[in-house]
């Protein structure tokens, strides 16, 4: 839903996702999966410096909160990257989940909830950032 503040007409991604602690939030989650996958904190934070287009140290910045704005560009290029990156966790999760019925897992089982879990979780977060 749109609403006008200072004659701006602002979209509802704009004013929910433009805050700084909500996109240290979602620099944060982009580095911990990264760091999951790489096992280097350093390396993480400097891949996904790399794939958002700033500085590590800028991207440092942003994740301790030392900044007071982000430039509408950065937002966008750091929320389509976390998007795009948590869309590739769901469809590895969903490959999980095929190659778990496969087997002949049940729907009660611990692996199977814990990966529905996973799913909505996933899902969600998509949904908030969109």
């Amino acid at each position: 839903m749109n609403s006008h503040r200072f004659g701006i007409i602002q979209s509802k991604q704009e004013t929910e996702m433009s805050s700084v602690p909500a996109l240290a939030q979602v620099a944060r989650g982009m580095i911990q999966r990264e760091k999951s996958r790489l096992g280097c904190p350093q390396a993480a934070r400097d891949t996904v410096a790399r794939r958002i287009k700033i500085g590590a140290g800028s991207l440092s910045n942003l994740i301790r909160e030392r900044i007071k704005t982000v430039s509408a560009d950065l937002r966008d290029r750091l929320v389509s990257a976390a998007i795009a990156d948590l869309s590739n966790e769901l469809t590895k999760l969903e490959h999980e989940r095929q190659l778990l019925l496969q087997m002949g897992t049940s729907p009660d089982h611990d692996d199977m909830r814990s990966l529905e879990s996973a799913l909505a979780t996933a899902r969600k977060a998509i949904e908030r950032m969109k």
